[in-house]
């Protein structure tokens, strides 16, 4: 049953979307103007053909720096080897000649601190994984959230300007007319806030990847604040989260056909494993979505019910309760519907000790219950005829040194039920509704009590029929 973990590293990666714009910076870097960041026959190869691709090549140049007088792109990107002294130039011409109208000053400026932005992510999140000073992680927040608040600000103004969905039309146009049509370019400034917004997203859903449920609210945060509309926020959000939700709806669901097809006493390992690389990607989607979320809800009911499935399937083949209660205590908290949450409930307790409610029960220390069914009714003989049955209700082995010490209480000093209490298991009544009742056999009164109510189900028939003729 092996397969690719959730959260491995490449998929981490994936997920966070830390290199997006330095990748289109560099292919611009590495195909336009020959620069060594990339050694490689192949990856200056990689580079061109992007760049090739009139949609990749437009989406890329979304994070290109352009010139006013509409020449080729420049000045190089701060990720790719210019002085502060150059950068800062840079910067302060584009702030002189951001005037609200143009919007290319403002589309250099949004890039500009967008990749700012991305650099101290990086840095924060170096600094957090190797246990960096609080001071320095908050001064690096801080930072970040500066630059994210001037990137997303102004991607937001340039997302509702005509003059900046025009020039966009035009490099379009002129980078591949016969792929990119004008509806293909409409679409593309439609979804345009949800593409920049996506890289936030990312960002979040790898801070609740990493259990920082301070940074995930911090991106949601700063897409907020910008001003961006709910609808927008929430979409990014479900194109970062929909990568792995479908990596783990598609986990659940290669397992349990796996179940069938395995033998059953080898699945106590492998559920267990499911348990454990399922849990924490739920939980990382679970710090940015919402309780209600239904997908997610879908994923959680999924994992409970193929795990419940997986451990019927193996301690009935091994006997191992021991299994059965690590599993659904586990998995219990996943369970979403009221039917499931019952099943699981039920199973746990046919598998845990009813006497300390702690520990799985034990192969041959089971508390016998009997039970009794009145099956027939014969007045002329004065008696009924009735089946004996009896339920096992499940007890550990410390349980049972305790019982049979007349204490009350485990070696370890843990409180316990006594075994008389065991006939006020819930099991008695879900197991045997239909006439089942606890005891060996019925009482004189209830004997009466079923002859009399015989003699007048017989008496009522006979008046229906009313008399011969």
């Amino acid at each position: 049953m092996g397969s690719t973990p959730l959260l491995a590293p490449r998929h981490q990666a994936e997920a966070d979307g830390l290199s997006v714009l330095c990748r289109a910076e560099r292919y611009r870097c590495t195909a336009e103007r020959g620069t060594r960041r990339f050694h490689s026959a192949a990856r200056r190869g990689q580079a061109a053909a992007a760049l090739e691709d009139p949609f990749q090549r437009l989406v890329d140049e979304l994070f290109w720096f352009h010139p006013q007088d509409g020449g080729d792109a420049g000045p190089p990107s701060p990720l790719s080897g210019s002085s502060p002294t150059k950068v800062a130039k840079s910067v302060s011409t584009w702030l002189n000649q951001e005037d609200g109208k143009d919007p290319l000053p403002t589309h250099n400026l949004a890039v500009f601190h967008h990749l700012m932005a991305i650099e101290v992510e990086q840095r924060l999140t170096q600094e957090i994984s190797q246990g960096g000073a609080d001071g320095l992680v908050h001064a690096l927040r801080q930072e970040s959230d500066y630059c994210w608040r001037h990137a997303l600000a102004r991607w937001r103004w340039l997302s509702e300007h005509s003059g900046f969905r025009n020039w966009l039309g035009a490099r379009a146009e002129a980078i591949g007319a016969d792929v990119i049509d004008e509806n293909a370019r409409n679409d593309f400034a439609r979804r345009l806030p949800v593409a920049i917004l996506a890289f936030n997203a990312r960002l979040a859903l790898s801070a609740a990847i990493g259990c920082s449920t301070e940074d995930a609210r911090r991106h949601r945060e700063l897409m907020r604040e910008a001003g961006f509309t709910a609808a927008a926020i929430e979409e990014a959000v479900r194109v970062a989260v929909e990568p792995l939700m479908r990596r783990i709806r598609e986990r659940l669901e290669t397992f349990r056909d796996e179940i069938n097809r395995t033998n059953k006493a080898a699945l106590v390992g492998p559920t267990r494993g499911l348990i454990d690389e399922v849990t924490p990607a739920l939980e990382a989607l679970d710090r940015l979505l919402p309780n209600d979320d239904g997908p997610l809800t879908d994923l959680h009911e999924m994992l409970a019910e193929t795990a419940n499935i997986a451990q019927v399937a193996g301690s009935k083949e091994t006997g191992d309760l021991a299994f059965a209660v690590d599993v659904l205590t586990r998995i219990e908290r996943h369970a979403r519907s009221a039917t499931l949450k019952k099943t699981l409930a039920r199973n746990i307790q046919i598998t845990r000790c009813f006497f300390c409610k702690m520990r799985p029960g034990s192969t041959g220390c089971a508390v016998p219950v009997g039970l009794y069914k009145i099956t027939a009714v014969n007045p002329t003989r004065k008696g009924v005829s009735y089946s004996k049955s009896a339920i096992q209700v499940p007890r550990c082995q410390e349980c049972q040194n305790a019982h049979r010490s007349g204490k009350g209480k485990t070696a370890g000093g843990m409180n316990i039920l006594p075994a008389s209490k065991a006939s006020e298991s819930v099991l008695v009544t879900e197991e045997y509704p239909n006439g089942w009742k606890l005891g060996s056999e019925p009482s004189d009164f209830e004997v009466q009590q079923a002859i009399q109510q015989d003699i007048s189900s017989l008496l009522g028939q006979l008046s229906r029929r009313g008399p011969r003729t």
